[in-house]
């Protein structure tokens, strides 16, 4: 019986090239998955900002229509 299962392999790379792009592969998907996080953090610091700039204008804006109504 012949023990050599990567014959039947239609990839025309060698085992070796083989086990380096699957490794490759791997680093590359962990990359964009830690990028992922990095978008994630920045997004939710982003909305943060978002509703506290939304808060400030009104606070603003309230403190303004005192100002302005005639007292």
């Amino acid at each position: 019986m012949n023990e050599n299962i990567t014959l039947g392999s239609r990839d025309p790379r060698s085992f070796e090239e083989r086990v380096f792009a699957c490794c490759m592969d791997n680093r590359v998907d962990a990359g964009f998955a830690n990028i992922k996080v990095d978008l994630d953090e920045v997004k939710a610091r982003l909305d943060g900002l978002e509703t506290r700039v939304a808060t400030t204008e009104e606070n603003a804006g309230a403190r303004f229509s005192l100002v302005d109504s005639p007292g």
